[in-house]
């Protein structure tokens, strides 16, 4: 699905054979000095287990310098674009628990945007990846991000609550009791037109259609208030990105469901 743009500048992924992508959110302007070129050798190759040199940028994410912070972030975001093999090195290397910490960087909106994408790719991958970002605390740390005042540290956490909750009962729950649905309901009226189809695909995810409590959640939801600005949004946007979404969400919610219909 549409979502924010991997620009990685002159940055080489590690190179592996090609494997079927996820869904993968893609993020515009990203932050702003270009990366080095040698981040790893041409022809590289991750060995299976934990990797050295992305264990080296896991533990910069925890630098007291910024600029080491960001060099390292960036890092990892290019290299999480080369497949899924890519993303579970990342994984083994521990990089969960301090992208978790660099979302509570109030003042860098850039490094909170890039940490929520970074999360945003790993747990699209499936249900190891989003119940390890579950055990890390990524919820109320990505909800919090809702509220911020920059639209696109908060449509990275919109794109990643997405993720994070599809097809994942445990995640919906947990992203729903975190406070999220009033949040995303109130982006719905943002003016940013991929911030309002992030938050339309994620309250359309958090229904959870494959669930056996899939009629609980699509009641709160409604009751919640998303049903009549979802319909707007669906009759008023002039983008066939939002117009999707809000179709899709409007599906979820209404799916074996006479009062949401």
């Amino acid at each position: 699905p549409p979502g924010i743009v991997h620009e990685m500048g002159s940055v080489k992924p590690v190179e592996l054979s090609p494997l079927p992508e996820p869904d993968i959110p893609e993020i515009s302007s990203l932050i702003g000095t270009p990366m080095r070129s040698n981040v790893f050798p041409v022809g590289h190759k991750i060995p299976r287990g934990r990797s050295p040199e992305l264990i080296y940028y896991v533990e910069q994410l925890r630098s007291r310098n910024r600029e080491e912070r960001h060099q390292a972030l960036m890092s990892l975001l290019a290299t999480a674009r080369g497949g899924i093999d890519m993303r579970n090195a990342i994984m083994q290397a521990g990089a969960v628990l301090p992208l978790v910490e660099l979302l509570r960087e109030m003042a860098a909106p850039g490094i909170q945007e890039a940490a929520a994408a970074a999360l945003g790719i790993l747990c699209a991958d499936g249900e190891a990846a989003q119940s390890t970002l579950l055990r890390a605390g990524a919820v109320p740390a990505l909800v919090r991000l809702l509220g911020s005042d920059a639209p696109v540290p908060t449509r990275a956490a919109a794109s990643a609550l997405r993720n994070l909750a599809a097809n994942h009962n445990q995640a919906q729950l947990a992203i729903a009791q975190a406070g999220a649905v009033a949040p995303l309901i109130h982006l719905l009226s943002h003016s940013d037109r991929q911030l309002q189809a992030q938050a339309a695909s994620a309250l359309g995810n958090l229904a959870g259609d494959s669930s056996e409590n899939h009629f609980d959640k699509q009641v709160m939801i409604a009751q919640a208030g998303a049903l009549t600005p979802l319909v707007r949004l669906l009759r008023t946007t002039d983008s066939a990105e939002v117009r999707e979404a809000c179709a899709s969400a409007l599906r979820m919610l209404a799916t074996n469901n006479a009062d949401n219909q």
